[in-house]
This record gives structure tokens, C-alpha cells and sequence, in this order.
């Protein structure tokens, strides 16, 4: 992802690693722990990242909010769910 845009497959890994978080945590995660999650060594990328999301409509919040204020759309669990049906 340095120095790249932010693709389509590595936004899709993080609104799923952000949906498996939630369940897991039993509440949003923080920037930092999606980005340990994701292995991204900066934060800089999960907030880019988060904010294609947001554009799209993937995840629902201001881009400038904490990430813990976001939630998945109904759009958002609708992309995800076409990947696993095929």
C-alpha cells in the first residue's frame, strides 16, 4: 500500500478486518489496532483507507470523527457479502 492509492481489495480488507474487530471487541477499534491488524506500519494508510469507505458509503461516520464513532452500512455488509457467495 506505500505510495500507492488505495485499492478496492485493500479497502475491502479493512472494512472486514473492521466488521471481524467489532464482533471480536464488542465495539469499534481504534486506528492504531486496525492498523496492527492490517500490518500497516503507519496510520497514515487506515485512515485513507477509512475514508474511501466513508466516500462510498461503506461505513458510516465524518471523516474526521474517531474511528470507534464509524459503523458498517448496509451498503458496506452487502459488499462483503458478495465476495463470500462467489
Amino acid at each position: 500500500m506505500p505510495g500507492m492509492k488505495t485499492s478496492l481489495a485493500a479497502r475491502k480488507a479493512v472494512l472486514r478486518a473492521f466488521v471481524k474487530m467489532c464482533d471480536d471487541l464488542g465495539r469499534p477499534p481504534s486506528v492504531r489496532e486496525l492498523g496492527e491488524a492490517m500490518g500497516y506500519a503507519k496510520p497514515h494508510y487506515v485512515h485513507r483507507a477509512l475514508s474511501k469507505l466513508i466516500e462510498r458509503g461503506m461505513l458510516l461516520g465524518q471523516k474526521q470523527v474517531t474511528v470507534r464513532a464509524k459503523r458498517v452500512s448496509a451498503a458496506g455488509l452487502r459488499w462483503l457479502a458478495q465476495e463470500e457467495r462467489g
